[in-house]
């Protein structure tokens, strides 16, 4: 079911609902421009009886533009929304592009999340080292979304005039025979043809993964939680100092790195 709702300020926020008619929510943050993360919980959802919600961020689908917006600004759209269906609490489920946006949540309103889950997690691009591990693809989307927006947008207007080809041609050979489901078919079509299709706001979606969501602040008073959400765009509050740890002799970092990984999977593969 597609509806909308008009916030405070006077924008209209557009949604999706899915899943069970009744049970908890958990709300979807998906990649730039996509509900496809929703449209393929979907039926697992109607099974466990929870039910689906699925906004739409400044500029996609119905959602009022917001020309100068960070991922810190989402949570009051956010909360907004499930103020104005009635909605205490929820648990939120996000991928790729949708991190950012989740973990704000996450951050400045603990106490309306049941839950948060992070599905193909993308950090921050905001330092050498994060683009680096991020992949040729989407370092390439990032950095023309910042310094030549209008070459990101003709290749975006290019691969959409070549859907589906253009769709099918950017899934990595090893999985493309999952495309011969015709669920997955349709949803990887469709999200691919909602991102190609909005390429001004794909371009704002995508400069945006260079911009810091949740900063570290001392607890004030009345406050329930020290981690809130930075407004200040593009800088991080410095963290509190505190000694290194040190690994007790003979005990091995259980840590794991992927280099080269990239949850972007709707970024145009430039020349």
């Amino acid at each position: 079911m597609n509806a909308e709702i008009t916030l405070p300020d006077g924008r209209t926020l557009s949604y999706m609902q899915a899943g069970a008619d009744i049970g908890p929510v958990v709300t979807v943050l998906d990649g730039p421009c996509s509900r496809g993360l929703g449209r393929a919980l979907a039926p697992t959802a109607r099974e466990l009886g929870i039910r689906l919600l699925i906004p739409d961020r400044p500029g996609i689908h119905g959602s009022t533009a917001q020309p100068g917006r960070t991922i810190a600004d989402w949570p009051a759209d956010q909360l907004a929304l499930l103020d104005a269906l009635g909605i205490d609490r929820t648990g939120v489920v996000t991928q790729s592009g949708g991190t950012g946006y989740g973990v704000a949540v996450a951050a400045s309103a603990p106490h309306r999340l049941t839950g948060l889950a992070l599905l193909g997690g993308l950090a921050p691009m905001n330092s050498r080292k994060a683009r680096k591990d991020a992949g040729k693809q989407l370092r390439t989307a990032v950095l023309l979304a910042r310094k030549a927006p209008f070459v990101l947008k003709a290749g975006l207007k290019q691969s959409y005039k070549k859907l589906p080809g253009s769709a099918i041609a950017q899934v990595p050979a090893a999985d493309r025979p999952f495309l011969e489901d015709p669920f997955i078919r349709d949803i990887h079509l469709n999200t691919m043809r909602e991102f190609l299709g909005t390429p001004d706001a794909a371009i704002e979606e995508i400069r945006l993964l260079t911009r810091p969501c949740v900063g570290h602040h001392p607890t004030t008073r009345g406050s329930d939680t020290g981690r809130t959400v930075d407004r200040e765009a593009g800088r991080n509050p410095p963290a509190p100092s505190r000694p290194p740890r040190r690994r007790p002799a003979g005990r091995r970092s259980t840590g794991h790195r992927r280099p080269g990984c990239q949850h972007l999977r709707s970024a145009p593969r430039l020349p």
